[in-house]
């Protein structure tokens, strides 16, 4: 019989600590065209005072974090990059980053004795990495944020991929799922310029663009009642500094000095304006430290850090 160790079980529900806002031959996707680099992959659970429960150690691992067990307190940490994570066996308060405690519906707990179980809400909800079940199986992946750039007569999607020079072609499946933050839409809710979470099918095409059929899309961004006029620059520009440039995935982390954010994680796509005074500059001329004003898309993504798309930086 399988022995569970339980601390003090809560019922609080996550507060989130953020809010916002056919070609010719066939290939398997390779995992480095994932967002970051991690391909979708299956993992056990169990369901534990109706709570679904994940194995933390080998999840965590395979999207990359170091895990630390302290035997001490029975303390947890995670940490990848600039992001870490801290909780201890028995209390249901998880901490991410630099935000406040959460609390995810269950303390996590020792399976079997020795095996660390957590909420799968630390990994959708403060992790930001996605979750679908396909059959039996419950299916973890990273998300693969992408922008629509194109809808074409037939439905399908020409997205910017960073990965792909000429962006991908995406078609829309009957069994593919589309929603906007997490809730069902229908595909006429896809637009261009949207920011989606896109999860590739397992087959793409050689040609150029590549092309594939989504199994799933989420929609970042919905359109919103207020109309870009209606804003004033200082409404619309954060003072932030630069953390880190990752000049790979052309990806900034910044910390908002006169925001709500202590790290944000920045997309900088072609359409992102880049000047220095009143002087064009390029995204090579980005760097550590570097204090900036920056304009973000109309939304971002419930992840801790948040996400979102640069639309116009300022170098001061």
């Amino acid at each position: 019989m399988k022995k569970v160790i339980l601390g003090k079980n809560t019922k609080d529900i996550l507060k989130k600590a953020v809010a916002a806002m056919a070609a010719t031959s066939v290939m398997t996707v390779p995992a480095a065209f994932a967002a970051s680099n991690v391909a979708p992959f299956t993992t056990a659970y169990e369901k534990i005072d109706d709570v679904v429960m994940v194995p933390l150690r080998v999840n965590a691992e395979k999207l990359g974090y170091t895990v630390e067990w302290n035997d001490e307190g029975q303390k947890v940490s995670l940490t990848k990059g600039t992001q870490y994570a801290t909780f201890a066996i028995g209390t249901d308060a998880y901490s991410f980053s630099k935000a406040a405690p959460v609390a995810l519906g269950h303390v996590p707990v020792l399976y079997n004795g020795d095996t660390t179980y957590v909420p799968l809400a630390l990994f959708t909800d403060v992790l930001d990495i996605n979750s679908r079940y396909d059959e039996n199986s419950l299916v973890l992946s990273e998300p693969n944020y992408v922008t629509i750039k194109e809808i074409s007569e037939d439905g399908s999607l020409t997205v910017e991929d960073e990965n792909f020079e000429r962006g991908v072609i995406v078609h829309i499946g009957e069994n593919t799922e589309i929603t906007a933050d997490g809730k069902p839409v229908s595909r006429d809710t896809l637009k261009v310029g949207q920011l989606a979470d896109i999860e590739y099918g397992d087959a793409m095409t050689r040609s150029i663009p590549p092309q594939t059929t989504a199994v799933k899309i989420d929609i970042q961004n919905l359109p919103t009642d207020v109309e870009p006029d209606e804003k004033t620059e200082a409404d619309v520009f954060i003072d932030a500094k630069i953390l880190t440039v990752d000049k790979d995935k052309k990806v900034i982390t910044l910390s908002e000095t006169n925001g709500n954010f202590d790290e944000v994680v920045v997309n900088i796509t072609n359409d992102t304006v880049i000047r220095k005074s009143d002087s064009a500059a390029s995204f090579d001329d980005l760097k550590d430290g570097d204090e900036i004003s920056i304009r973000y898309a109309d939304f971002m993504t419930m992840s801790i850090p948040p996400m979102t798309n640069a639309v116009e930086i300022i170098i001061k």
